[in-house]
């Protein structure tokens, strides 16, 4: 399967943001999926406001492509700011909702120097997998990203990627009582 990828990085400013959605919308033009274009760049909208608002620091945009998916990953070079999920009634966060309800399956890579949110979308004219139909509220909580002893946070994945897609066996289920 043959993958293309094709990647930019921005400062820090809020006029970034807009550059992103520029890069991401040529990016997807030039490669044929313009079907595709207006999920991504939503999506990538929302992911470096975050990386300008949240993590302060300049970012890089990946997008790549194979023969049934398209991923867009933002990094910044913030590692040890994790991504926090709004609840319910949050006045604002509504951000990483909005691209659990677009994309076919998101997550976060860490390393030590930076951390990447990804998603993923259905390339056009592949079957995509089923969009979730439960609140997202009622879906487990955001995984802890590892400590900085490398060990996993209580409740987090053992990986360095922390992924959800509809296909997971809790996705939609509600949360256990504490």
């Amino acid at each position: 399967m043959d993958r293309q990828t094709a990647s930019a990085t921005f400062p820090s400013a809020a006029a970034s943001v807009a550059d992103a959605r520029r890069f991401v919308q040529r990016t997807l033009r030039d490669w044929g999926l313009t079907e595709a274009a207006d999920d991504a760049v939503l999506a990538t909208s929302e992911l470096a406001t975050n990386a300008v608002a949240y993590a302060g620091t300049a970012f890089d945009v990946v997008c790549s492509v194979t023969d049934d998916e398209i991923q867009i990953e933002v990094r910044d070079r913030h590692p040890t700011r994790t991504p926090v999920m709004p609840g319910v009634t949050a006045a604002s966060g509504r951000g990483l909702p909005s691209i659990a309800r677009l994309a076919a399956s998101w997550g976060v890579d860490y390393d030590h120097e930076s951390k990447g949110i990804w998603f993923r979308l259905a390339r056009p004219g592949t079957a995509p997998e089923e969009p979730p139909t439960d609140d997202f509220a009622r879906r487990p909580g955001y995984p802890a990203r590892p400590d900085a002893a490398g060990e996993a946070a209580p409740g987090a994945p053992a990986a360095g990627r922390a992924a959800r897609t509809a296909a997971d066996p809790g996705w939609g289920a509600p949360e256990p009582d504490s």
